[in-house]
């Protein structure tokens, strides 16, 4: 009897050293984050393609990768946040903020002031949090030298819940990326143009997004996920026996 194929699609990768391939499009990511003028993304393909993963490792390691190409992490705030389940904008605010208050860098002006002191935090701590106060608080980030950097999961949510999430909501994140106060980062399955009503669409995102499509991974990948441990230490073996990692390799093959 032939063996089955011991991979399974599963949830998001959590484990950075699990984490394999994706380095061209952390570096697009990233060349958007730095320039001149952050450039928001919509990061999109189908179920199962690796978008929750790529926006996960991308906040778990951002600070290393950008002190690796000479660029202090203190001038950035990232946060990931899955917007499943959330039905008011306040509610999502709210929880931005609380992901953003465990993010702030103490630099600028945080630090002149003292980190309890700084105005962004006090705005951040409001409750209820509304769409003006929330703004406030992002554009206040600039005063104090930093960018949020929001990875959005699961924005096809978002899309569906036109009540909840009107076009004003889309605007005002079009004029906090305008004003170069906010960078987002959005993983949906379809893209923005096709997942949002065409006046939602030009309203948000407009031309000022740069959209990537998520392909397969390359076969030197599925090579490393085939050779990858069972768990990490300095004497793991492989997880698959050599004849498990063809058997996965030639599955992979037959199943493009």
């Amino acid at each position: 009897m032939a063996e089955k194929s011991p991979f399974l699609a599963g949830p998001m990768i959590t484990d950075p050293r699990f984490f394999v391939g994706r380095q061209q499009e952390l570096e697009i990511i990233l060349s958007r984050m730095i320039g001149d003028q952050p450039i928001s993304i919509n990061l999109v393909g189908p179920k199962c393609i690796g978008k929750s993963s790529l926006l996960c490792h991308l906040y778990q390691t951002y600070e290393e990768r950008l002190s690796g190409k000479g660029v202090d992490p203190k001038n950035y705030a990232m946060v990931y946040l899955s917007v499943k389940g959330y039905d008011s904008e306040p509610k999502l605010y709210e929880k931005i903020a609380d992901k953003l208050l465990k993010a702030l860098p103490n630099n600028g002006i945080a630090q002149r002031l003292g980190f309890q002191q700084n105005p962004v935090k006090s705005q951040l701590q409001a409750r209820p949090l509304n769409r003006h106060d929330f703004s406030q608080a992002i554009r206040d980030c600039k005063e104090s030298e930093f960018l949020p950097v929001l990875c959005l999961d699961s924005f096809d949510n978002l899309g569906k819940k036109k009540n909840s999430f009107d076009l004003g909501f889309y605007e005002n994140l079009r004029s906090l990326m305008d004003s170069n106060d906010l960078m987002l980062i959005i993983a949906s399955r379809q893209p923005l143009d096709k997942l949002l009503p065409k006046h939602y669409y030009r309203s948000f995102f407009g031309n000022v997004g740069h959209s990537m499509t998520l392909k397969k991974s390359t076969k030197a990948d599925a090579e490393t996920v085939a050779r990858l441990p069972a768990f990490t230490s300095d004497d793991a073996f492989p997880a698959l026996s050599p004849n498990q990692q063809k058997l996965t390799l030639n599955w992979g093959k037959q199943h493009p």
